[in-house]
């Protein structure tokens, strides 16, 4: 049962999100079903933790797995040192702290997340130079983003 209010909840903030986008209410595009997921598992960790409702934590690894590939591969255009590098810290970190965080070791939670947030600052602190920003690539990434959602 759980599973399916899980999906269900996916899909209403999947949906509410589209709805958003396309009635331009802000403007920044967001990805419906990267919405729907972190919604969700956030909704759901937050539940876990302060009622009485809990949620399998199969689920909400998978689901916070799932945002920890999809926030890496995001952000991927903007590495400008080694993107295996910041594949490996980021993905890693973020798997590290989403396991810790579910099996409450608060202090390996700590030392995962740190190492998460040092691989965003270091990998993702400079801006790609002007000069070496393809705009055709710019345009394929945003083209790809819009079939996506």
């Amino acid at each position: 049962m759980t599973a399916i209010i899980i999906l269900i909840t996916i899909l209403i903030i999947t949906g509410l999100t589209y709805v958003v986008n396309r009635l331009a209410i802000i403007k920044k595009q967001i990805c419906p079903i990267c919405a729907g997921v972190s919604l969700t598992w956030l909704i759901s960790l937050i539940l876990n933790y302060t009622t009485n409702y809990q949620v399998e934590p199969l689920i909400l690894g998978m689901l916070m797995g799932g945002s920890v590939v999809g926030f890496s591969y995001t952000f991927d255009y903007r590495v400008t040192k080694s993107l295996l590098g910041w594949r490996i810290f980021s993905v890693l970190g973020g798997f590290a702290a989403v396991y810790s965080l579910l099996a409450k070791e608060w202090i390996v939670f700590g030392l995962s997340a740190l190492v998460w947030l040092f691989s965003v600052w270091f990998f993702l602190r400079k801006k790609p130079d002007q000069a070496t920003t393809d705009n055709t690539k710019v345009e394929e990434l945003e083209k790809e983003m819009k079939k996506c959602c």
